[in-house]
């Protein structure tokens, strides 16, 4: 018996439509004999169909696809998005085999389900997963989207914030779109959505219990260890597809205000340390933050009638001078920056934990820049201790970039380091190529007075070129 015939869970996984209203979808997610409703809820009446509907509600279950015989779509889909969802599993079995099993950086899977060192291989990373729709189409959307107009995919966090400050400051007319989990997720992003929802025009938000799917479907997984899945952490047990549900999510605000370009926050990971692991490609757990992601998104739109660009604005440089950008240009918006798993009232105010690892990261970031990381909520403790609790954590930053920041930080050292650079992507010509020429220049600005030069990868190492 082949690996993922071991650990295989549902014979089917299938989603049917209940209901699709102009603020509504209501699905069905059927796993064997469990099943549960999911929704998505607009704020004001779109223009949603059952296939936009079918989109939407097909992505969450890719997360669950490597444990899964086959995923039936019981409604129509086009045939593009029919391929780009079978890529899709393909793509996501990789990463779940590769970064939630076998690269784990928690145990959440009991150690019985667990592959020998035999069993790590290319065939079994791919699993065997069918997926199905009741039938196809060919006739799309006709759409035509004002290239000026970026919804930006708004969470709180500094990515986010700060693409919304450059786009915001170059004259783009930009639609800040939240996505409100059923959970305590929202806490983190609703900072940020009640001051823009105050100050700014075009704030938007989608409601979703897919949080809830996800717990649901972990709960009742015989692999996942129950007691390890319900502790706090940065990692979700299986959940690597996560993204994609927030951008399709957009798509009826994007039709209704013609909106032609959707903006995500990727995080920046240095390609010198992405590595095939055992002859395996794979994305290190992040396929939906990458420029692949993007481009097979927007192609994806485009075949369906609907020429959508999507981007990241700071894709080419580390988190760490993203946060340098914050700091030093927006200061409004660095206060309504929440990145932590563990946000929580205080009186009537939300607060970081200070002690995640999130807010660890963040905590370096903003003193790196010179910033008070009280304005963004945090306490003097979390200040004074965390020396000591960024010994004890298990930190998800690219090695390079937390050596600078301890560095800079603790030691005063300001190293001239590609850390604080512009990257150039191999396959580019020049950077931020990937972000839509009409933003372009703009944004290279902006950051370029805050960079400390343009760096291209040689024989292995970022040199500086500019």
């Amino acid at each position: 018996m082949r690996y993922y015939e071991r650990v295989r869970h549902f014979d089917s996984i299938e989603v049917s439509l209940q209901s699709v209203t102009n603020r509504r979808i209501k699905a069905r997610i059927s796993a064997d004999d469990l099943s549960f409703d999911l929704y998505f809820d607009y704020d004001e009446d779109v223009p949603l169909d059952e296939r936009l509907a079918g989109m939407i509600a097909s992505l969450p279950v890719v997360n669950y696809a490597y444990f899964t015989r086959e995923i039936r779509l019981n409604f129509p889909v086009s045939e593009s998005f029919l391929r780009q969802l079978k890529e899709f599993v393909r793509i996501n079995n990789i990463e779940t085999f590769v970064n939630s099993i076998v690269r784990r950086r928690y145990e959440f899977f009991r150690k019985e389900y667990l592959p020998r060192d035999d069993e790590i291989t290319p065939e079994n990373a791919a699993g065997n997963t069918v997926v199905n729709a009741e039938t196809t189409y060919t006739d799309g959307f006709h759409f035509t989207g004002d290239r000026r107009k970026v919804a930006v995919m708004s969470s709180g966090g500094k990515e986010s914030l700060t693409t919304f400050g450059m786009l915001n400051e170059i004259g783009s007319d930009v639609f800040p779109i939240f996505f409100n989990e059923s959970g305590g997720h929202w806490k983190t992003a609703k900072v940020a959505y009640d001051h823009m929802r105050e100050r700014y025009g075009n704030v938007h938000k989608v409601w979703s219990n897919v949080d809830r799917f996800y717990s649901f479907m972990n709960r009742n997984m015989r692999m996942l260890d129950q007691n390890a899945i319900r502790k706090t952490a940065d990692s979700y047990p299986i959940q690597m597809f996560i993204f994609p549900v927030y951008v399709f999510s957009t798509l009826p605000y994007v039709l209704k205000y013609r909106i032609g370009n959707i903006a995500l926050g990727d995080e920046f990971d240095d390609p010198i340390y992405q590595e095939n692991y055992r002859g395996i490609k794979h994305y290190y757990g992040v396929y939906d933050q990458t420029n692949e992601f993007n481009d097979a998104v927007s192609d994806l739109l485009r075949d369906n009638g609907i020429p959508v660009r999507v981007f990241s604005a700071v894709y080419p440089i580390f988190g760490t001078l993203v946060e340098k950008v914050l700091v030093k240009r927006y200061p409004d918006l660095l206060r309504i920056q929440r990145s932590c798993h563990l946000c929580h009232y205080e009186g009537k105010e939300i607060v970081p934990c200070g002690r995640c690892t999130k807010c660890l990261g963040v905590l370096l970031f903003i003193l790196n820049a010179g910033g008070d990381p009280m304005v963004a909520g945090y306490k003097e403790d979390s200040v004074k201790s965390l020396q000591k609790n960024l010994a004890e954590a298990n930190m998800r930053l690219d090695p390079v970039e937390l050596e600078y920041l301890k560095a800079s930080v603790f030691d005063g050292k300001r190293e001239d380091s590609h850390v604080e650079g512009i990257h150039i992507i191999p396959g580019e010509g020049e950077p931020f190529s990937k972000v839509p020429e009409e933003f372009r220049d703009g944004i290279m600005n902006i950051i370029n007075q805050y960079s400390n030069g343009v760096y291209r990868i040689e024989n292995g190492e970022w040199k500086r070129i500019s």
